[in-house]
């Protein structure tokens, strides 16, 4: 069996493991553990990422190459932080069309629009979990301005959670006020918040 990280081959195992993923780790434990591994080939063929859950489970052949990409848990984390930030700006700046949409009776039009905005949201919530996850710590604790990211998320909790009530309530003035004057400065300030944490995990 070849195995290789980042075009270097090393030693092969004294024993085999019982699948990719017991060899991923043990790659990962004993060369690679400020990074994640990125990529997996398998007998010269990329694994692609839709089916690397199943891949990770085949059982390994002596006769196996196996080469390995990996990239640095930080930089990985940044870039993540920073795309997420560029997700959120965007979808500020689309708000006041949003909000127009409402005002002028397109409410299913708007309601599409407005599922985007929430998908969103969720997005920057799960980069944030899996980040603290990457790297170990609790990222909520950074601060802006002040104050800590979870209390930064607990505003944004509550700003959703009044824009479904108004949405329940079929209040659409209401809903389309808050979509318009509210969600663009709490998008503006999420994205300064993600681009700065991406800065600081990544040292830059």
């Amino acid at each position: 069996m070849i195995v290789t990280l980042d075009g270097r081959k090393l030693d092969t195992p004294a024993t085999i493991p019982a699948d990719l993923r017991a060899l991923i780790d043990q790659v990962r434990s004993e060369h690679s553990q400020q990074r994640l591994i990125v990529s997996v080939s398998l007998n010269g063929e990329l694994i692609p990422d839709e089916s690397i859950d199943r891949a990770l489970s085949a059982t390994i052949e002596p006769s196996d190459q196996i080469d390995l990409e990996s990239a640095d848990t930080r930089q990985l984390t940044a870039d993540a932080l920073r795309e997420a930030a560029a997700h959120v700006a965007a979808a500020g700046h689309r708000q006041v069309q949003i909000a127009d949409r409402l005002n002028s009776g397109e409410i299913a039009e708007a309601m599409n629009e407005f599922t985007g905005f929430v998908e969103v949201w969720q997005v920057v919530r799960d980069t944030l979990l899996q980040s603290c996850e990457v790297l170990g710590r609790d990222l909520t604790l950074h601060e802006h301005e002040g104050m800590s990211l979870l209390l930064h998320l607990g505003q944004v909790s509550e700003t959703l959670r009044e824009l479904r009530n108004t949405l329940d309530n079929r209040d659409f003035v209401l809903l389309a006020d808050l979509i318009h004057y509210e969600v663009p400065p709490m998008c503006e300030k999420w994205g300064a918040i993600l681009r700065g944490l991406g800065d600081a995990v990544g040292g830059t």
